[in-house]
């Protein structure tokens, strides 16, 4: 699964293209997608630095799942 995956799933193009705040809810739903098939690939990660980096988008609650996700999610192996 890639991104490119997550951003076109219905509903997901607007949570990631403007500037609206990532919500609690959104977060966990994108939580449970990128970890569908049991790993963050390199892919996911990058989005995921990328969307906490640039936390504008993000509420508190949502900056600490992404950001939990990040640090203890498994690693795809390269």
């Amino acid at each position: 699964m890639n991104l490119q995956h997550h951003i076109s799933q219905p509903g997901y193009e607007p949570m990631l293209a403007d500037n609206e705040p990532i919500t609690k809810h959104s977060a966990r739903v994108l939580r449970r997608q990128i970890m569908a098939d049991g790993r963050v690939s390199k892919e996911e990660r990058r989005f995921l630095r990328y969307a906490l980096e640039h936390g504008n988008c993000l509420d508190d609650e949502s900056f600490h799942i992404l950001l939990e996700l990040l640090l203890t999610g498994k690693r795809e192996e390269a």
